[in-house]
């Protein structure tokens, strides 16, 4: 229940603190004025609820002195059930109930949520540390600036709690001692709870009570309106000022900021004079506007925002949103979007609008009737194909839009936003049935969504919760043979030379390897390009597909088993590691092996890194409705709210690498951990795929190595020249490009450890080692990788290196080859004349003897790209290649040859 009221009435606060404080200090660049102006927001923002508040209050008062004489001669009179009776009489003929002395404590109730949000927010926020303000020396931590002797006193909260009994003898000169004494308490608490506090903490809240002092002597003062107007009109006037003097570096969009918010004082200050010149004292009293005109949509945006989107990712591919080591539906994640999304809606919207007058209630329901309007139109038809989308919210290249996307998605709001006014306005009886259709609709999409998501774990849950936490276990024999294939998955050929001319130790570690430059992959997905490296040519997208009546799923599991079940025939010990798509799953279905127990398979992915996942699990949790948000945005303000993936958080969870990194990185910082170096000649067989440069992230240079937040300085720019080898540049010019070089080198320099560990071990010369990808990238870095047809082969592009038994040296090999030569490589002069013991023909690469037949898809997906083969639309392309792939005229674009 408390997660649940935390996540309802707390969270949301939380969410908009850090989203003022982000954007704030990307304008000023500095905490202390960032903390400043997240005050003035907060406190701009809850005016309205306070001024509402305190008329409540101030009528509960009075309506308690016009009864007061009657009930106390009652009380002096009578005792008893008798005084009972004759109260409740009196408040019954008098409109008044016992729970209105409540009222008098409203302000109260609203200070809590926000003080507890703030207390949280600001009290164990780490920018803060070591950070100073003017004679404030750190932020982060008590301020102690009056040293008397030995002792040192914090002087902030004193300061706070002069402000707020000054503020509370201006507020409350007028009311009954009982409620003085109340105020007077309230700032003794704060000060006893806030004493040790952070800095920054203290200082947010002492901004807080010199706002309330300020707005009490205005409002106690008879010429408040002048006040308001004169205050207007300064403001306005000095942040012009601002702009005229303001450093000529400073950005275009602080510039526009001031221009904007001294507008909005000015604009402000001619409303208020206006007013005043009217003498407009009191409002005509409306009637409230129908109940169902707000109840239907605060319930659809709930729904909407906090059920429909995040039901529609996770039901995407459930599977990248499990924690392989503590299973949970992933719909937990909906879960906890709807409880924020409630929270907003249901709770803190419901606040604003029964503390509103009946006008500002009409304005609220006209303003919500418009954005459900608009939120499902940007959600449906605006921001769509931005990219592959990771677990962990972020998009696999920078979210843009062109100008003109904007504009057409600002001029569809406009109309829109018309018309649903000209609804509301002329036929309001309308707008309830548009609702229930909307809400209808939402409904059904979620429940489709949900339906998905089930379907799609299926059998898997009972699996992975049965099968999940098997401890892995690499088996090499120091005096037998050991085969070992290490599939690291979309990882760059091309990029090895570069890699080893900016870390020459680099190669000293892969001493024995032979790195073939022209090598080619049958597919540029994994599920187009694992399936041959497993199983050799017979599995190619062109001969699966020629294989018509059955499965692809089935043709890939049966893929999957040939090298393991060759090599146990064979006396071999045989291990498989995270094989790709077992099962046509993400996470990989392990029982495809149940028919061989003499197989080990395990999973090995997610396994080493339980910490971060569990603050990673927390971390989604709140972005999940930020995802939503962002959504339902115009695209002008999408970016504002997707922060470069972000989303505005200020927590350490925050990282500049990823789950998806993380999960797979740590896997071969734990090679040597999980490898079991056994003192016999048994022979052993192992492969295991590993998606590290699959999941790139920046990463700390020139280590390689994941930190919390990178800072790379300079280090780039001084070292640009490691990117030209030969008179070829690799084309760094994008953040999406660099990082794949990064996680590749971050991948490599684990295994060059892992490799030592061999050395140390005995274990390096009587194994025989193959690392190879499923498929390359098409990042256009090569400008000489790029057919007539305008095809980038950097897809067609996997590593393969490989180190026989006892090899010592490292060298260079142009020979033609594929991923998909791997099973021979593997047991070549260990299996004679293998044959595919699932389809009984003999196993060789004579398919690359003429023009082999390659296959380039977008459609990545097992769960898009499946059936009995692979799909011939336009997002696919057919190719052949021949003997040396680095000819870009030795490639022809093709027809589906299978027709």
């Amino acid at each position: 229940m408390g997660n649940f009221l935390y996540n309802f009435i707390i969270r949301p606060l939380f969410l908009f603190f850090e989203f003022v404080f982000v954007k704030a200090y990307a304008l000023t660049g500095n905490y202390g004025f960032t903390i400043i102006c997240l005050s003035l927001v907060v406190n701009f923002l809850i005016l309205p609820l306070y001024r509402r508040a305190d008329a409540i209050q101030a009528e509960a008062r009075e309506k308690e002195k016009e009864l007061s004489y009657w009930v106390d001669h009652i009380k002096k009179t009578f005792k008893g059930d008798e005084r009972y009776m004759l109260l409740t009489t009196y408040y019954r003929q008098n409109n008044y109930k016992q729970t209105d002395s409540l009222k008098s404590t409203i302000s109260l109730f609203l200070q809590i949520p926000f003080f507890i949000a703030a207390y949280r927010f600001l009290s164990g926020l780490q920018e803060l540390q070591g950070v100073s303000f003017g004679p404030i020396a750190n932020l982060g931590a008590p301020d102690e600036m009056l040293q008397i002797g030995g002792l040192a006193i914090n002087v902030l909260p004193i300061l706070m709690s002069v402000m707020n009994i000054l503020s509370g003898a201006v507020y409350g000169k007028d009311l009954p001692l009982k409620s003085k004494i109340q105020m007077y308490g309230i700032a003794a608490v704060f000060l006893v709870l806030l004493y040790r506090s952070p800095a920054g903490l203290v200082f947010y809240w002492t901004l807080n009570n010199v706002f309330s002092l300020i707005k009490n002597l205005i409002v106690k003062s008879k010429y408040k309106n002048q006040i308001l107007i004169g205050l207007s009109f300064f403001g306005g006037a000095l942040l012009l000022l601002l702009f005229f003097v303001v450093h000529p570096a400073e950005t275009l969009r602080r510039k526009l900021l001031i221009v904007g918010i001294a507008l909005v004082l000015f604009a402000f200050g001619f409303y208020k004079k206006l007013h005043a010149e009217r003498n407009v004292t009191t409002e005509p009293d409306i009637a409230k506007p129908s109940r169902a005109l707000y109840v239907f949509p605060v319930i659809y945006l709930t729904i909407l925002i906090g059920v429909l989107i995040p039901s529609a990712v996770v039901s995407s591919s459930p599977a990248e949103f499990i924690d392989q080591t503590n299973y949970q539906n992933p719909l937990i994640y909906v879960y906890y979007t709807a409880i924020i999304a409630a929270g907003v809606f249901v709770g803190w919207m419901t606040v604003f609008y029964m503390m509103a007058s009946n006008k500002i209630k009409h304005w609220i329901v006209c303003i919500l009737w418009i954005l459900s309007g608009v939120f499902t139109v940007n959600y449906m038809f605006f921001g769509k194909n931005l990219g592959i989308l990771s677990s962990d919210l972020v998009y696999n290249e920078a979210v843009v839009f062109t100008r003109q996307q904007q504009l057409v998605n600002l001029g569809v709001i406009i109309l829109l936003a018309l018309i649903m006014y000209f609804i509301i306005k002329k036929i309001p009886k309308a707008v309830p049935a548009i609702y229930l259709a909307m809400c209808f609709g939402v409904v059904f999409l979620t429940g489709m969504n949900v339906n998905a998501n089930q379907k799609q774990l299926g059998k898997m849950v009972n699996y992975l919760k049965e099968n999940i936490q098997t401890e892995a276990s690499i088996p090499l024999s120091t005096t037998g043979k050991n085969v070992v294939v290490l599939m690291l998955d979309r990882c760059i050929g091309a990029y090895l030379p570069y890699l080893f001319n900016e870390k020459p130790e680099l190669q000293e570690q892969f001493a024995g390897f032979t790195y073939y430059p022209n090598t080619v992959s049958l597919g540029t997905a994994t599920n187009t390009g694992s399936a041959a490296l497993f199983g050799g040519y017979e599995y190619s997208p062109y001969y699966m597909n020629l294989r018509s009546d059955e499965l692809l799923k089935d043709k890939h599991d049966e893929a999957l088993k040939v090298l393991p079940v060759l090599f146990s025939e064979n006396d071999f010990v045989s291990s498989v590691f995270d094989p790709p798509y077992a099962g046509y799953t993400w996470i990989p279905d392990l029982s495809i092996y149940d028919d061989y127990p003499e197989i080990n398979a395990y999973h090995t992915i997610g396994k080493y890194d339980k910490e971060l996942k569990a603050a990673k699990k927390s971390n989604l949790q709140r972005n999940f409705f930020c995802f939503s948000i962002f959504k339902v945005m115009p695209l002008a303000l999408q970016k504002i709210v997707y922060n470069e993936g972000n989303y505005n958080n200020t927590s350490d969870v925050s990282t500049d690498y990823t789950e998806d990194f993380m999960d797979n990185y740590t896997v071969l910082t734990n090679l040597p951990n999980i490898t079991d170096i056994r003192e016999d000649d048994t022979n052993t067989f192992m492969i295991m795929e590993n998606k590290t440069p699959h999941e790139p992230c920046v990463l700390q240079l020139p280590e390689y190595v994941p930190v919390a937040h990178v800072d790379n300085g300079t280090y780039d720019q001084d070292h640009s020249d490691r990117f030209t080898l030969n008179g070829i540049t690799l084309k760094t010019d994008t953040q999406w490009r660099k990082v794949h070089y990064y996680a590749e080198m971050a991948a490599l320099l684990q295994v060059g450890n892992w490799l030592d560990y061999l050395r140390e071990n005995n274990v390096y010369d009587n194994t025989r080692i193959i690392i190879v990808s499923d498929h390359g990238y098409g990042l256009g870095q090569f400008s000489n990788m790029f057919t007539a047809e305008n095809v980038d082969t950097e897809w067609f592009d996997p590593i393969l290196l490989v180190k026989d038994f006892d090899s010592t040296e490292y060298s260079v090999c142009d020979a033609f080859m594929t991923n998909a030569d791997t099973p021979l490589l593997a047991m070549e002069g260990l299996i004679e004349d293998p044959v595919n013991p699932f389809t009984g023909q003999q196993m060789n690469a004579s398919e690359k003897e003429g023009e082999l037949i390659v296959f380039h898809t977008t459609r990545w997906g097992v769960n898009d790209n499946n059936g009995n083969v692979f799909k011939d639309d336009d997002s696919n392309r057919w190719l052949t290649v021949k003997e040396n792939r680095l000819d870009m005229d030795n490639w022809t674009l093709i027809e589906d040859p299978t027709k």
